[in-house]
């Protein structure tokens, strides 16, 4: 049995293991902080001890090791994933979570706490004016999309005259912003680049949005997540600088190639 096999097959396991990456203690103390019996603990801290997961440090107190650490983060982040997928579960039934890149979809867990954001029959523009409010509330937007909406051009152009604002668009959302009318990407407008991302992804100082195209490619315009973690915005920053990275400044483009 593999070291990621012994930790999952007792949760007796995982859960001493998470309660020691905390902070070390002795066994006393760590029996008052576990629910499970006195032999359970006892079995799980020698098997944890026995797979170079924990050791017996200075004064008594149990510590996890270097890997024991590298354990621990993985089990948390598998759990934060399983809340992820279980709590919105149609979400991820409905829509293409291949339309992200492999590192950002093993790391779901990051959007942990998530809202579903969604417009019922009797507020059908609630997903709109959540998001337009969430843009012009920022200090900071960092926007990669696959996909053109006149209210939300319109609102990021409005929050680029205080903030500051960065962009990866496809190149089929670039000529859309560029036919709007008084569109000056040379004065006060945004920072953009241009590549096709696949997927929504919009961070601020405070939010993380994400929207996924549907099963069958076509993107939905209104269900999307929402998430306000430091964990979240980490994530949503790295697919941000992600694309951003090795997408064409828009002054780089041939004047063809932006009609």
């Amino acid at each position: 049995m593999g070291v990621f096999d012994a930790v999952f097959a007792s949760s007796v396991r995982q859960t001493v293991l998470a309660e020691l990456s905390e902070r070390p203690r002795q066994r006393r103390d760590l029996l008052d902080d576990v629910d499970a019996s006195k032999s359970a603990v006892y079995n799980a801290l020698n098997e944890l001890r026995d797979r170079d997961l924990l050791r017996e440090g200075r004064s008594r107190r149990w510590e996890t090791t270097g890997l024991g650490d590298l354990v621990a983060d993985y089990v948390a982040d598998r759990e934060r994933a399983g809340e992820v997928l279980s709590t919105h579960a149609e979400y991820w039934v409905t829509h293409d979570p291949d339309a992200l890149p492999e590192p950002f979809r093993a790391s779901l867990g990051a959007l942990a706490g998530a809202e579903v954001l969604e417009s019922p029959a009797s507020e059908p523009f609630r997903v709109l004016s959540r998001v337009v409010d969430v843009i012009e509330r920022a200090d900071r937007v960092a926007l990669a999309t696959p996909i053109y909406h006149d209210r939300y051009a319109a609102a990021l152009e409005r929050t680029a005259a205080d903030a500051d604002v960065r962009l990866v668009l496809a190149p089929s959302v670039l000529e859309e912003v560029e036919g709007r009318e008084n569109a000056d990407w040379d004065a006060d407008n945004p920072t953009v680049r241009v590549a096709d991302p696949g997927v929504t992804v919009l961070v601020t100082d405070e939010t993380t949005l994400v929207a996924l195209p549907r099963e069958d490619g076509t993107h939905d315009p209104e269900e999307k997540l929402l998430a306000r973690s430091d964990r979240a915005r980490d994530w949503g920053r790295r697919f941000f600088e992600h694309h951003w990275r090795t997408a064409t400044p828009v002054e780089a483009l041939e004047p063809t190639a932006r009609r």
